[in-house]
């Protein structure tokens, strides 16, 4: 038992069980969008419950004792949902859930293994992916954080289609499948950044240099949410906002992810001054959302300036204010 307790158990498994609890209590009453999207949520998280296979590995310990540990996660998450979620929704949100423990009990998963070839950086141009230099800045910082930010607009893709396709069968929303998506995948990006600022600190790498690809790295989400925006206007008329919002989140999490005692200042004046803009476009919607997304765009521009002089501060041997969300 303290074995299991040692390695299967971590900081993320009480904000998973957390998740489970307090959904029901937030969805109560609040109709069927709810109950399928938190059905579909509860599937994830029996999912995600296994513990990570890397640090049985580092340990030496078996498939079958990870399999064990793997088995009794999924068990303990189930029992969480039968216990939580009668309370605020129908039967039926169960079953999902319930296929996905039985699929967890009856199948013997066996992780991947580190092998001599994917430890091999190849040459320029050539590495395990086929997309990243064999420099450490790509290797390093790059790679990781490119990688992030794809996985977050899959997921958040992902859930915009599960809820345009229930909307239309069943003429109801799912909202909640966005927000509870956006809410899992930008702490594991926050965590990625600050991961690879430790990996690049340890390696010798400047911090100036960091902060350079970290940034150009948040190409991504904007370049995406401009494509959105395009999509939006070509299909209404009007932008939705989606690179105002984008803008505003992508700053806020990058200077999250390294706040720390000597760093939170920074994101306090980008947090105050992004709540400033918001609150006036609020109080008079009738602004142009062109005036918006041109304030949003200097705020942006002045905290790109201002993030190498913060990352060169950060004390990246703390795990600062994501160690309350269970980063190391």
């Amino acid at each position: 038992m303290k074995l299991y307790r040692h390695m299967a158990l971590s900081w993320n498994s009480f904000f998973y069980a957390l998740w489970i609890v307090i959904l029901p209590v937030l969805g109560m009453g609040r109709g069927q969008g709810w109950a399928i999207g938190y059905s579909l949520f509860m599937v994830l998280m029996v999912y995600l419950s296994q513990p990570d296979f890397t640090r049985y590995l580092t340990f030496g310990l078996s498939t079958q004792v990870w399999n064990g540990h793997r088995r009794i996660n999924a068990s303990l998450t189930l029992f969480l949902i039968l216990v939580s979620a009668p309370f605020a929704f129908p039967w039926w949100v169960l079953i999902a859930p319930v296929l996905m423990w039985v699929v967890c009990m009856t199948k013997r998963f066996e992780p991947s293994r580190l092998t001599a070839s994917s430890l091999i950086v190849g040459s320029d141009g050539d590495s395990s992916t086929g997309w990243f230099s064999a420099s450490p800045v790509s290797q390093i910082v790059l790679r990781p954080q490119a990688r992030a930010w794809m996985w977050a607009a899959f997921g958040i893709a992902i859930a915009t289609a599960i809820n345009i396709v229930v909307s239309k069968l069943w003429d109801t929303g799912v909202g909640i499948v966005g927000v509870i998506v956006t809410l899992i995948v930008l702490p594991l990006v926050a965590d990625s950044i600050r991961s690879s600022l430790k990996d690049a600190v340890a390696f010798g790498l400047p911090r100036g240099a960091w902060a350079k690809t970290t940034v150009l790295c948040t190409a991504i989400p904007v370049v995406l949410s401009l494509v959105a925006d395009l999509v939006a206007m070509m299909w209404t008329g009007n932008p939705a906002g989606f690179t105002i919002v984008c803008l505003a989140t992508t700053s806020l999490l990058l200077a999250f992810a390294i706040t720390d005692k000597l760093t939170w200042l920074y994101t306090t004046a980008l947090a105050g001054a992004i709540a400033v803009l918001f609150i006036a476009w609020l109080i008079n919607p009738s602004v142009a959302m062109g005036w918006t997304l041109t304030g949003m765009a200097i705020i942006y521009v002045v905290w790109v300036a201002a993030y190498p002089r913060m990352a060169k501060k950060t004390n990246v041997f703390s795990p600062g204010l994501m160690g309350w969300f269970g980063a190391r």
